[in-house]
């Protein structure tokens, strides 16, 4: 079989310029149409560096204490850069018993920790707390996460659920049974799975309609470089730092009112996060709740680490929430006497 000379040159470019296989770079020489400059355009499509593992743990012997869980995790395995964890580990059984691994998807997964996370308060449970904090950690680590994609690549899954079994074994002093599935897949499914993630079209009219009602301000993330957390490491309901700047005439009016019932310092204070959203440009939309009928919005960047918030929220102790939210009332039927004296000047002008 005759080889093109200028094929082979090709292929070397650009296995030169990439680690993939022989098989890949032929594939996206394809793609490309023999256009050595444009192969970069089909790398989302071709090159399988996300690796996804998603599976469940159990007690081995029935002796020991029991702990049970279902986890998801996303990476890009080419970079050793973590992109998503979820999991929930609890003592009761019913946590992970509705999981069939031979017939379930990440995404899927994803909305079974969601569902089991609403039903199941695993938060009070120090061993499944301590479990998640460690499990977290272990695959912080860009080592961690290219050795499990490397042996993912090799179809070696018996070492990669070694690897995670002896982890859990250690943390917890006694044997631990991993059942999983590990794949590796390309930049443009991850994509596909972040858009399945989002609410969907009807739920997100009904967000619309229920905002109308709620105050918002437009909030920053406060950062914290060393002990922050990025949004992959946290979760709906957990508390971090932020910091009002929102410049509208309004919102003095209500950062006076919240100063009087919450401990804040330079317009910075604990909230809890409602949601996240993703955006056109790769950032993440989050909402957060300062108080009772007070939301923030703001847009932060992937990677960027949140200063951890208070899990109590800190109220002032001589403060009421009913002169609060007497204040809030104020202000809105002031807002619109405003506006109604503002139409009435500008209709005798006219």
């Amino acid at each position: 079989m005759n080889v093109n000379p200028d094929r082979e040159k090709k292929i070397r470019m650009v296995l030169n310029s990439l680690m993939i296989t022989e098989e890949e770079a032929n594939e996206l020489l394809d793609l490309a149409k023999g256009n050595v400059e444009e192969v970069s355009k089909f790398i989302p499509f071709v090159l399988k560096q996300i690796l996804y593992l998603y599976g469940k743990i159990n007690t081995r012997s029935k002796d020991q204490k029991p702990i049970y869980g279902i986890f998801l995790f996303v990476a890009n395995g080419e970079k050793g850069e973590r992109l998503f964890l979820d999991a929930i580990f609890s003592s009761r059984e019913d946590v992970s018993q509705n999981v069939d691994l031979k017939e379930i998807r990440p995404l899927v997964i994803e909305k079974e920790i969601s569902y089991m996370r609403s039903r199941v308060d695993f938060t009070v449970d120090s061993d499944a707390s301590k479990n998640f904090s460690l499990f977290s950690d272990f695959l912080s680590s860009p080592s961690n996460i290219y050795k499990l994609y490397n042996l993912t690549r090799k179809e070696d899954l018996n070492s990669v659920k070694q690897i995670l079994e002896t982890a859990f074994s250690k943390w917890n002093d006694f044997s631990i049974a991993v059942d999983l599935k590990a794949e590796c897949s390309t930049q443009f499914s991850y994509e596909n799975f972040k858009k399945g993630m989002l609410p969907a079209d009807e739920g997100k009219e009904k967000r619309e309609e229920k905002e109308e009602t709620n105050l918002w301000l437009k909030c920053a993330p406060v950062v914290d470089p060393v002990k922050g957390k990025t949004l992959q490491e946290l979760r709906v309901g957990d508390s971090v730092m932020v910091k009002i700047n929102d410049d509208r005439e309004f919102s003095r009016f209500i950062v006076d009112a919240l100063k009087s019932i919450r401990v804040m310092k330079d317009n910075e204070l604990s909230a809890v996060i409602v949601s996240v959203e993703g955006t056109q440009a790769d950032n993440l939309l989050v909402s957060v709740e300062l108080a009772r009928g007070i939301f923030g919005k703001m847009v932060v960047a992937e990677g960027v680490k949140i200063a951890a918030g208070n899990a109590r929220v800190e109220h002032k102790k001589e403060a009421k929430s009913t002169s609060f939210m007497w204040r809030v009332t104020f202000f809105a039927i002031a807002s619109g006497i405003g506006a109604l004296i503002i139409l009435v000047i500008f209709l005798l002008i006219k």
